[in-house]
């Protein structure tokens, strides 16, 4: 595993961390390592997957998502597209009788298995490459654009629920489902196995129930286990 050392919020190395310390991977920190690392997958011998399951029931109960009701659930690109993908399987897996709805970025199409009926709403994500002047500019017309099309995006159907699996693009559409009703859900990232991302930080202040997916994390919130794949 090779994370990228170039972020600022440190969340790929911050994961990569702990699954090398469960002995699930090899981690690579720097490129030049990256043949010496290579060379030994033949003496590696990675210990059993041992991640702990997402807690769907649990999850519910403390959420209040009961029969019949609409959740929308928000992400916008990369690993949050592919945890709002699961979140929503493991939910219909316990609970066929209710319905998602996705929020999704312009061109984004999420395949999900017992999934019928779901609408699906795009808004326009924004750019956070900002490493230069130009780079500057063309993250703020993106957050412009981004406030536009979640203001101005058609609302299906009213949810019950709205669940945000940690994405700051989705912050807007996150306080007007709320603001229409919606009880607010806030599921932090599985990257973060530790810290606590900035995108929790202010979406906790919309009056929204808070969940950890890593025990290991100083969020103040009930651990729910982690959101990933066991078919692949």
């Amino acid at each position: 595993c090779a994370p990228n050392m170039e972020r600022s919020d440190k969340h790929q190395i911050e994961i990569a961390e702990e699954l090398n310390r469960r002995g699930l991977i090899l981690l690579v920190k720097h490129i030049g390592n990256l043949k010496a690392a290579i060379e030994d997958l033949d003496q590696f011998s990675p210990k059993k997957f041992d991640i702990p399951q997402f807690q769907a029931e649990n999850f519910c109960e403390l959420a209040g998502i009961h029969d019949n009701q609409v959740v929308a659930i928000l992400a916008s690109s990369g690993g949050h597209l592919e945890e709002a993908r699961i979140l929503a399987d493991l939910l219909i897996s316990y609970n066929r009788t209710l319905s998602i709805d996705f929020y999704v970025p312009f061109s984004t199409k999420i395949k999900t298995s017992n999934i019928h009926g779901s609408f699906t709403v795009n808004f326009h994500p924004y750019s956070a490459k900002y490493r230069s002047f130009f780079g500057w500019i063309r993250f703020a017309l993106s957050v412009i654009s981004t406030v536009f099309s979640s203001l101005t995006a058609k609302i299906p159907r009213r949810p019950n629920h709205v669940i945000s699996v940690g994405t700051a693009d989705t912050a807007i559409l996150f306080a007007r489902l709320g603001w229409l009703g919606a009880k607010r859900v806030v599921l932090e990232s599985r990257a973060r196995v530790r810290s606590v991302s900035n995108t929790v930080r202010v979406l906790r202040f919309f009056n929204s129930k808070v969940f950890k997916q890593w025990e290991t994390s100083i969020l103040g919130a009930p651990a729910m286990g982690v959101l990933y794949d066991q078919t692949r």
